[in-house]
């Protein structure tokens, strides 16, 4: 029988140099890099979740999130991207991960608060080729399909 395992992050992009980039994390524990991303502590919303993982490992916090009408400082306004999910083998035997992303535009204000999770962040262009960097497959064709199309939202809005 699978376990369920389901995990929340967010994309973090800002606009550099006419560019939209998204910021990764360099994995301490796995040395590949990742969105930001966990599991949700007891008493939080999926989007509360999100955006407490965000800050652990990235030292960032959300200032607009995308929305079905845009871009919008309330995070209850956020959506959800087509969620991820794939089996992966532990020892304990099948999991079946679900991810659920959302996509916010950050300030970096601080450090990394989990140093355990998250050894350096680093900002790449949105692309395709930034997208290789992410480990599993299922991750990098996620990226590809659901958070590239929806980038463009971020050009020059981005203030």
């Amino acid at each position: 029988m699978e376990k369920l395992d389901l995990s929340c992050g967010i994309v973090p992009v800002r606009f550099e140099d006419n560019v939209v980039k998204v910021l990764l994390c360099k994995s301490k524990r796995y040395g590949y890099y990742l969105i930001p991303k966990g599991h949700i502590d007891p008493g939080e919303t999926e989007i509360q979740a999100a955006i407490r993982e965000l800050w652990e490992e990235s030292g960032c916090r959300p200032i607009r999130f995308l929305t079905n009408s845009g871009l919008s400082s309330d995070s209850n306004e956020a959506i959800q991207l087509s969620p991820l999910s794939y089996v992966f083998e532990s020892k304990q035997g099948p999991v079946r991960k679900t991810v659920k992303l959302y996509l916010a535009e950050v300030s970096q204000e601080g450090d990394i608060q989990d140093k355990k999770e998250c050894e350096f962040v680093e900002w790449f262009p949105a692309n395709e080729t930034t997208a290789q960097l992410l480990h599993h497959q299922e991750n990098i064709n996620h990226f590809i399909e659901h958070v590239l199309p929806n980038i463009h939202y971020f050009n020059e809005s981005i203030v």
